[in-house]
This record gives C-alpha cells, sequence and structure tokens, in this order.
C-alpha cells in the first residue's frame, strides 16, 4: 500500500516536472498551433491537388518550390532576428528591437521591389525551365516574394520573443484565408492564378495582423543599433538554411524540368503528402531555437534541449512513417484521390527521408543558436550531392525518390557524428582546463 502511493505521488511529480518543462510547454502550444496550421495548409494543397489534377497541380506546386528558394535570404533574416530578439528579451531592450524593425522593414521593402524586376526581366527563360506555357504566372510570383522578404521581420521577432501564441495564430490565420479564397477563386475557374492569388492576399493579411502583438515594442522609442554581430552571423546562416531549403525544394523543380507534366504533378503530390512529418515536427524546432540562444547568452547548459527535442521529433516521426509504410494507398485516396495512386509504393520511403529532414532540421537549429557553423560543410555538401544525383540519375520517380533518401541519410549520420564529436571535445578541454587549475 504504501509502495503504491510513493509510486503514485512519484508520478504526479514527475507529470508536474513536464508541464513546468519549458521545451515541453511551449512545445506544445506552438505544436498545437502548428497542427492546426499544417491541417490548414493541407487542405489546400490536397484541395488544389484535386481540383487542379496533375498537371496543373505540378505548376503550382513547382512555383511554390521556387519561391521557397528565392526567399532563402528572408529565412537566414528571420534567424538573425530571432537571435537578436532573443537577446533584447534577456536584457529587457525593447527601444533596440523597435530601430531594429524598422530598419530591416525599409531594407527589405526595396529589397523585394528588386526581386520583382529581376523576375520579370527573367520570366520567359525561368518559364520555359519549368516547362510552364504562361510566363506571366513567374511575374505573379515576384508579388508573393515581395511579402516574403517583410513578414520574416515580425514573426522572427515573435519567435525571439517566445511569444508562440500570437505566432501561432498569426499561421493559422494566413492558413484559414489562403485555403478558403484559393478553393473559391480555383472554383470561379481561376486556376492556378487563383491559388496564387490566394496565397498573396493571405500572406498580407497575416503581414497586417503580425503588427498586433508587437505594439509594447512599437512604443518604445527606437534607439540606434549597429548590426556587426547580426552581420557577421547572417552569412553562415544564409548558407546553412540556403543548403537546407535545397534538401527539399530543389527535387520538386528539378522533376518539373526532367518528367512530363504529368508525372511532375505525381511527384508533388508525393512530396507533399512527405512533408506533413517534417512540418508537423517543425514546431519543436522553433520552438528550440531561441530557448537555447537564450541559455548560451546566459552561459548555462543548453544540451538537454537538444536531446528531448530529438526524443519528442524522432518518436512522432517513426509513428507516421510506418502509417505511410502500413497503408499508403488509403493515405493518398482520402488526402489526393485515386488519380495519384501510382506514387502509393514510396509514400513510406519518402516519409523516411522526411524523418530524415526533420531530425536535420532539429541538429542545425541547436548549431545555429550556440554560433557552431562547420556544420554547414556537411549540410552543403549533401545539398549538392542531391542536386547532382537527380540530374544524373532520374530515370523514374522512384530513383528520384532514393537520392533524396540517400543524401538526408548521409547529412543526418554526419550530423550525430559531428555533434559527438564536438561534446567529446568539449569534455576533454573541460578536463583538461580543471587538470591544470
Amino acid at each position: 500500500m504504501v509502495f503504491e502511493k510513493l509510486k503514485s505521488t512519484s508520478s504526479q511529480i514527475k507529470l508536474r516536472a513536464w508541464k513546468k518543462n519549458p521545451l515541453i510547454k511551449n512545445g506544445l502550444i506552438f505544436f498545437s498551433g502548428s497542427m492546426a496550421i499544417s491541417l490548414g495548409n493541407y487542405i489546400f494543397h490536397l484541395a488544389l491537388g484535386r481540383m487542379l489534377g496533375p498537371a496543373d497541380y505540378g505548376i503550382l506546386a513547382s512555383l511554390i518550390s521556387v519561391s521557397v528558394i528565392l526567399s532563402i535570404p528572408m529565412s537566414t533574416v528571420q534567424t538573425v532576428i530571432v537571435k537578436i530578439a532573443s537577446n533584447c528579451k534577456v536584457s529587457q531592450n525593447y527601444r533596440r528591437l523597435h530601430f531594429v524593425l524598422k530598419t530591416f522593414l525599409k531594407i527589405f521593402s526595396l529589397t523585394g521591389l528588386t526581386f520583382l524586376v529581376i523576375l520579370y526581366a527573367t520570366a520567359k527563360p525561368l518559364a520555359r525551365f519549368l516547362k510552364i506555357p504562361d510566363s506571366h504566372l513567374i511575374f505573379f510570383l515576384g508579388f508573393l516574394l515581395l511579402l516574403c522578404f517583410l513578414i520574416p521581420i515580425t514573426r522572427g521577432i515573435l519567435q525571439g520573443l517566445q511569444k508562440f501564441k500570437a505566432l501561432s495564430l498569426n499561421f493559422l490565420i494566413e492558413a484559414l484565408v489562403k485555403t478558403s479564397l484559393a478553393i473559391f477563386l480555383v472554383i470561379i475557374g481561376f486556376k492556378v492564378y487563383g491559388a496564387l492569388l490566394a496565397i498573396i492576399l493571405a500572406t498580407l493579411t497575416a503581414f497586417i495582423a503580425s503588427f498586433r502583438p508587437l505594439k509594447f515594442i512599437l512604443s518604445a522609442s527606437p534607439k540606434k543599433t549597429h548590426f556587426h554581430q547580426a552581420t557577421a552571423y547572417s552569412l553562415p546562416v544564409f548558407f546553412s538554411l540556403f543548403f537546407f531549403a535545397l534538401l527539399y525544394n530543389m527535387d520538386v523543380v528539378l522533376v518539373k524540368h526532367f518528367f512530363t507534366e504529368q508525372a511532375a504533378g505525381l511527384y508533388s503530390a508525393l512530396s507533399k503528402l512527405g512533408q506533413i512529418i517534417f512540418f508537423a515536427t517543425g514546431g519543436i524546432a522553433a520552438v528550440m531555437f531561441p530557448m537555447v540562444a537564450e541559455k548560451y547568452k546566459k552561459g548555462e547548459d543548453h544540451n538537454h534541449l537538444l536531446i528531448q527535442s530529438l526524443k519528442i521529433v524522432g518518436f512522432a516521426g517513426i509513428l507516421g512513417v510506418a502509417f505511410y509504410f502500413i497503408f499508403p494507398r488509403l493515405v493518398i485516396k482520402i488526402l489526393f484521390g485515386a488519380s495519384y495512386l501510382a506514387v502509393a509504393p514510396l509514400a513510406g520511403w519518402f516519409a523516411l527521408a522526411m524523418l530524415f529532414l526533420s531530425l536535420i532540421n532539429i541538429l542545425i537549429s541547436y548549431h545555429l543558436s550556440i554560433h557552431r557553423f562547420k556544420f554547414i560543410f556537411f549540410v552543403g555538401a549533401a545539398g549538392i550531392t542531391e542536386i547532382l544525383l537527380i540530374v544524373f540519375y532520374h530515370h523514374s520517380i522512384r530513383q528520384v525518390v532514393m537520392d533524396v533518401l540517400f543524401s538526408l541519410a548521409g547529412l543526418l549520420l554526419a550530423l550525430l557524428l559531428f555533434y559527438f564529436w564536438n561534446q567529446k571535445v568539449g569534455k576533454e578541454r573541460k578536463f583538461l582546463f580543471l587538470a591544470k587549475r
């Protein structure tokens, strides 16, 4: 009886400890928001996959992949801003954060307009490469890129300040507007143009809404600051995010170039199915990054946050991969429809690749948050390897999936070895330091 009471008390203590764990608490908040957002985004892709058909959906998916690749500079800026905001949170320096917000918005408004002009000038050759019959779609994509150069600034501040509820709500607003508006515009006959217009208007709505939770920053008078550290930090961040984005976007672009419209549409659907695992677990990396950055700034231990993140993502991802291997036809029928069943045998393998990508994302976020940058060479090598494999070995969609799987498996192994090697070196240095004392 006493043993049972002690066991019950111990369980309650552990449960309370888990509830108080900031990674678990914030992770659950962001995970809940991410799941709602992912659901909205996947309703968008699944509905349009059915409504547009493989050919037009392949065009839309390739344009979205191009937009992700071209907006990598802003992914870099968002990561840098998360770091700045995290440091400002520690020092409560919101005047500096106001100056950062205003300055970055001015700079990247002009940068976005420059990209719009460049896309207009290169619309026809880019359309030919992607086998898109209407080059006006490329110019239309430019307006989306303009907004993609602005919204990461406000979202980066929200993430750095660990305002995960507000950030999740902002993503949810974007997903709801995009999905409902896209379905309506496609139904009334605008097809790919309607889908792109819906994404543009949804991004604009989310950008405007993102200022509401930042009122307390805007009310503080801006204090001029220098960005020397941020500039030095931005270069390795850019390269890491650039090569990382290539790993899960360039395959769609190359398949659109090398394969028929029908095959490209099938592969795009397969890619979106697999990425459910990646985006469903992506919230853990987003939560972990500012928390590790804050502990690193304070000189506190942070390795446990990485281990917890890897365990959570690994467990959730394994369940997803198993489901894709056991019920691939069911998943595809429910989500995309019978016209996409040709890729059912590959669903589990692509899901496994996306699990590897999710774990890679955790490791990259961790290393960036503690200013450890040598891992970039591994990510760059993997990105280039994947592109070369697809360029030289693309006789079937199955071969492309294996190219992606091989590249990501090799990168995950390299990053894990890199982490453990750094842990070993760190312990040896600490031992030598203590021995000298």
